[in-house]
């Protein structure tokens, strides 16, 4: 299981990009090699390569966010829980992640993500849970969003 923070910061604990990426990494029982190349492959997704000495907190709102769903998906967690994560994305940066999230999806993970954006959820969503005052109001597997509020 992955979590995404609203807010990215609060998922960073070193003091670079490349340190950040390759943390979660640091137990798995692989070969320094494969590692390099999960760590090149996520990079390179991510358009994170100009930014690999820089500390996390230098980088702008949509690097950031783009950092923390990178280090969220590295391992290849079959259950990701994602807050807001096109938060502070440009149009462009949004819809590159949501493709990506699109294909883990296909590829068998799930993905629960917290979202007030209705375009996302009338495009992406494979299920929507409705919530109102902190209940359920609706769950339902048809496009049910006009607005959120």
């Amino acid at each position: 299981i992955a979590l995404v923070f609203q807010n990215p910061e609060f998922q960073f604990v070193t003091n670079t990009v490349a340190d950040e990426i390759a943390y979660s990494l640091k137990w798995e029982k692989i070969s320094k090699g494969h590692r390099a190349q999960r760590i090149a492959d996520i990079t390179a997704q991510f358009e994170l390569e100009p930014f690999l000495g820089r500390h996390p907190y230098q980088l702008s709102m949509g690097q950031k966010r783009r950092l923390s769903v990178a280090i969220s998906i590295i391992q290849g967690q079959k259950l990701l829980l994602l807050d807001e994560p096109t938060f502070g994305l440009d149009a462009r940066s949004t819809f590159a992640m949501l493709e990506q999230l699109e294909q883990l999806r296909a590829q068998g993970t799930t993905i629960l993500m917290v979202t007030h954006d209705a375009n996302i959820v009338n495009h992406f969503s494979s299920r929507v849970w409705l919530i109102h005052e902190g209940r359920l109001v609706k769950d339902s597997k048809e496009e049910v969003m006009t607005t959120c509020s």
